[in-house]
């Protein structure tokens, strides 16, 4: 016969796990996309969460946008997939050997994959999470529904691939905004040296994919009239980060 112990310490670990599962929270969905601008935003870094959040994975379909276009979406280019590798997967965008989580093979549907992060499952062939750790997200289509079954390449050569670190607690050094997306903002103007003037995308820096900073690292110093440096009412070249592009425009 079970004993009382025994039945308390099932509903304490009950009573936890719903206490622990209660605190969770449903991330913002992301649209898996190839022109989703949240991979590059994302770059090398992660998408933080905490344990036991829920994050949906949309496929691409027919009327969802995640940018400005002045066409509409052709059907035929809109097939990707879903695979969750280990690092060297990632970083060779190889799926041999991993787990497909998705396959997004009707674009006029509505296809996604909802991932809980949590450490324990029902189903055994469902991901398991740990805090502290990092999981790898990529896609080997190219968008034809041809593409579909292929385990290398595709869209992940050109960025289409998701780095997500379980968060151990609130605490965590790494995630010092929790699971939130935080955009970016520009510090201000540095003292001219050099020549030259220098802000840093840091106040604040983006954090889980939020928007990158828009503008210029730096910008040209002009000498005033007195021969000493002002950093008003002179024309100021800004250049882009890569030195593609010089506006000059007029400060006041």
């Amino acid at each position: 016969m079970e004993s009382c112990g025994h039945r308390v310490t099932i509903m304490c670990f009950c009573f936890c796990l719903l206490v622990t599962v209660s605190v969770a929270e449903i991330l913002p969905s992301i649209l898996w996309n190839s022109e989703n601008p949240m991979f590059d935003n994302l770059h090398e870094r992660t998408r933080n969460v905490m344990e036991f959040d829920q994050l949906s994975i949309i496929c691409p379909t027919l009327v969802d946008y995640p940018i400005k276009r002045t066409t509409t979406y052709l059907k035929d280019l809109l097939y990707e997939n879903v695979y969750m590798v280990d690092k060297k997967g990632y970083d060779n965008c190889n799926a041999t050997g991993g787990l497909s989580v998705l396959s997004c093979n009707d674009p006029a549907g509505h296809i996604y994959y909802r991932v809980v992060f949590q450490p324990h499952t029902v189903n055994p062939n469902d991901p398991k999470f740990e805090k502290g750790k990092e999981y790898y997200f990529i896609s080997t289509a190219s968008g034809s529904q041809s593409s579909l079954t292929n385990t290398q390449g595709g869209h992940c050569n050109s960025g289409m691939k998701m780095k997500i670190y379980v968060c151990e607690s609130s605490s965590d050094p790494r995630c010092p905004s929790g699971n939130n997306v935080v955009n970016g903002g520009w510090s201000d103007w540095s003292e001219c040296s050099n020549d030259l003037q220098r802000r840093k995308c840091n106040k604040p820096t983006p954090v889980s994919g939020g928007l990158l900073c828009v503008g210029a690292e730096q910008r040209s110093c002009q000498k005033s009239m007195s021969g000493g440096t002002s950093n008003k009412g002179f024309d100021c070249k800004y250049f882009h980060p890569q030195g593609r592009l010089v506006v000059t425009i007029k400060e006041e």
